[in-house]
């Protein structure tokens, strides 16, 4: 019941944060919205899956396209390693209230290397972009995996590139 209340949670405050922002800029009290160069990034994933006192090393690749300064949607592709042995394919919808903060509500399957069933997934998630220049970035970002009635912690390190 927690988690459906904390997913729950996460939507309610998504769709609450997007007509504040837009009103505020309607209103000339934002900046004015640039235009997207590079609406196109990839990044490569390096980092940990926890679970119940478990670890396993994470790697992975997401793509996101951004819709307008706001919002983007993409696809991540990530593989845990260790004892975890399993793959997690994702539709993240990506949310950039400010600056370089990005957060990501994402339905995805949990695919398990050892044949075992495949497992609805919903990630939330929140990560800070460092900007190298104009088209290159550090992010570091934490994401929980909520799968088969558990909590997944899911943290490290992004290199993206924007195009």
């Amino acid at each position: 019941m927690q988690k459906c209340a904390m997913i729950g949670l996460m939507m309610a405050l998504l769709v609450l944060l997007m007509p504040v922002k837009i009103r505020a800029e309607e209103a000339g009290h934002g900046s004015k919205e640039k235009v997207l160069e590079n609406r196109h990034g990839i990044e490569l994933f390096l980092g940990n899956t926890h679970e119940d006192g478990e670890d396993g090393f994470s790697v992975g690749l997401s793509y996101e396209y951004r819709l307008n300064q706001l919002f983007g949607i993409g696809g991540i592709v990530e593989y845990a390693s260790g004892v975890f042995r399993e793959w997690v394919l994702a539709v993240p919808l990506f949310l950039h209230p400010y600056k370089g903060w990005r957060f990501l509500v994402a339905p995805g399957v949990d695919i398990p290397d050892n044949d075992g069933d495949n497992e609805f997934l919903f990630r939330v998630g929140a990560a800070y972009e460092f900007e190298i220049g104009e088209k290159w970035a550090i992010t570091p970002e934490f994401n929980v995996d909520f799968v088969d009635n558990s909590e997944v912690l899911v943290y490290g390190l992004s290199f993206g590139y924007k195009f």
